[in-house]
């Protein structure tokens, strides 16, 4: 009895297998949760190289709109200052029409007064009676006259001089604050142009350097992901070899029991043989036999090894083919991510060149206001034009803006429902389990008990027929009685031994 229940804990390869079945569900869970932390960290660092495309997309395209209204005002300004300037010369033409009008009136006045003098209250003598008297008073009449028109033809001229001298003086200062103003436009345009291009300069620097850390860790984390896989080949790899070492040693000791049975058999057999006329040859020790104790590992399991010959990590060893397909698939994903984010890259600097070269129209027609005022009267309609279309750009500019953002909002609304359906797949995953789990408990339970029963009753009909066997042995003593209750006893605890075997089976299973 006792020795059967010294022999129910020599379960070695059935606790080897339990052993081994933990260990791999072990792995993989604790590589589902690494899948699952890098599938986090994958669409965190994707959401946000998404938010810092936009955010940057979005500052570019505020920058561009605050350049156009600045734009937009300079030319309101500057359409103001010609419709002054404008005024001004219709006020001095004006001013020049009326000094006009009013000589003309001077000299009509002047005329009149000289042909046709006011009439006198006091009786007039009358010394054109006289013809000497007469024509002295036509030669100073004649005088006066020609006195009055060289006078009224001075002034006129002196009024023209005057005018012509304002309208220059005029078009001078015009054209002084006019040339003031587009230096000012220049310099302010310059100085913002540039002030922009070191911004954008550094954007482009910060995102070069974002994206050169995300490059980092992604890199990290690929040689982290290589250098655990290979640690888990290496380790499950160690665990193979340990698992072959043991049978290999298994079968080494088997060999050599059966190496020392044949030499002891021989030794007898030559002891048998007549040495009459031959001295006996000196035989090596048994002790002292060598034998190929090689390892011939199958074909497959030869197939499945490899070797990484150009690592130069220490924890270097056997890696199994599914593990180097992983790694090869995690590379490539990787290198996948990597040419996503070039192709961000690539987009972000499209659109800064894009921005240059706008940035770089704006400036030449900042230029365009150096030209002269009848020149900007005579493109006053093409600027307009110009506006027209400015304003449809930037209104189809602003469609493909909403329409993007509503394709972002679309695409966030899409991820938000799969992650939805994937946590509800996720619960309901876990009630199944939490349901399997608890069903198998409470199969294990009842087996337990079953169990339990089925070795209590055993232990009664052990006792059972050990107290006949001991009321036998009273009766009998002979040694054929003693011989048969102590075979039914081995026979009891074999039968106990298979019932607890398969109950511990039914357990693990």
């Amino acid at each position: 009895m006792y020795s059967s229940v010294r022999s129910l804990g020599s379960l070695t390869t059935r606790e080897v297998e339990e052993a081994q079945r933990a260990l791999e569900d072990s792995k993989v869970r604790e590589r589902l949760r690494t899948l699952k932390r890098e599938r986090r960290e994958h669409d965190q660092n994707k959401k946000m190289a998404t938010e810092f495309a936009l955010s940057y997309k979005y500052k570019a395209e505020s920058r561009i709109s605050e350049h156009a209204k600045a734009l937009e005002a300079e030319q309101r300004r500057f359409n103001n200052e010609l419709a002054a300037k404008e005024r001004e010369i219709e006020e001095q033409s004006l001013k020049r029409h009326y000094i006009l009008n009013r000589l003309s009136q001077l000299e009509s006045n002047a005329v009149r007064r000289i042909e046709h003098p006011p009439l006198r209250t006091v009786e007039p003598v009358h010394l054109e009676s006289s013809p000497v008297i007469a024509s002295r008073m036509s030669d100073a009449r004649l005088k006066v006259k020609s006195l009055v028109e060289q006078r009224i033809e001075e002034q006129r001229r002196i009024a023209h001089e005057r005018y012509h001298a304002q309208v220059e003086a005029i078009r001078a200062e015009s054209a002084r604050k006019l040339a003031a103003r587009s230096r000012q436009i220049e310099e302010a345009a310059a100085a913002r142009s540039a002030r922009r291009t070191e911004e954008l300069l550094a954007l482009q620097l910060e995102a070069q350097r974002q994206l050169e850390e995300k490059q980092a860790l992604l890199a990290q984390q690929k040689d982290d992901a290589v250098r655990r896989m290979r640690r888990e080949a290496q380790r499950e790899a160690q665990e193979r070899s340990r698992v072959a070492m043991e049978e290999t040693e298994h079968t080494k000791e088997e060999r050599r029991v059966e190496a020392g049975m044949e030499g002891r058999i021989l030794e007898s057999l030559a002891m048998l043989q007549p040495q009459a006329f031959t001295a006996p040859v000196a035989r090596k020790p048994i002790a002292k036999a060598t034998f190929d104790y090689t390892v011939k590992l199958p074909e497959t399991m030869l197939a499945n090894l490899t070797y990484d010959e150009e690592s130069d990590d220490e924890d270097s060893g056997p890696v199994d083919r599914r593990d180097w397909n992983l790694l090869v698939a995690e590379k490539t994903r990787l290198e996948n991510e990597v040419h996503e984010h070039g192709l961000i890259e690539e987009e972000l600097e499209a659109e800064l060149k894009q921005v240059r070269d706008d940035l770089e129209g704006q400036r030449g027609m900042t230029k365009e206001l150096n030209t002269h005022l009848e020149i900007l009267q005579a493109e006053a309609s093409t600027q307009a034009e110009k506006q027209r279309a400015l304003e449809e750009e930037n209104a189809a500019t602003q469609a493909e803006l909403a329409q993007r953002r509503a394709d972002n909002a679309k695409a966030l609304k899409d991820g938000r429902a799969l992650e939805a359906k994937l946590t509800q797949g996720r619960e309901a995953s876990e009630a199944e389990l939490k349901e399997a789990r608890a069903r198998l408990d409470t199969e294990l339970r009842e087996l337990k008990r079953a169990a339990a029963a089925e070795i209590a009753a055993l232990k009664k009909e052990l006792a059972a027929e050990e107290a006949k066997a001991a009321k036998a042995t009273k009766r009998v003593e002979s040694r054929q009685d003693r011989e048969s209750s102590s075979q039914r006893a081995v026979e009891v605890a074999a039968v106990l031994e298979e019932v607890v075997a398969a109950a511990c089976a039914a357990l693990v299973k």
